[in-house]
């Protein structure tokens, strides 16, 4: 019997910080926050084992729903009831 092998991606690059966002100040800050430094990106390829994959469908099973239930909360606003004074 075969087995699947995984595909190899390529390995992360460093990006484009943007510029910070204002945060709460009941937040905790991690080390980094007011430096320059960049925290560093694994070299290595992360190998989950089949409890962590486990984990991570439930989560990612649980995000769609969450997107899913967001999207029913949305309401699409049709602007051609404003008054034709306004269009002119």
């Amino acid at each position: 019997m075969l087995t699947e092998q995984p595909k190899k991606r390529a390995p992360l690059i460093r990006g484009t910080v943007s510029p910070p966002l204002p945060v709460p100040g009941s937040i905790p800050r991690p080390p980094y926050v007011g430096t320059k430094d960049v925290p560093e990106i694994a070299k290595e390829i992360q190998m989950h084992d089949k409890e962590s994959i486990v984990h991570m469908r439930a989560a990612c099973e649980l995000a769609a729903r969450v997107l899913e239930y967001a999207g029913t909360l949305v309401k699409v606003r049709c602007f051609s009831a404003l008054p034709l004074l306004c269009l002119t």
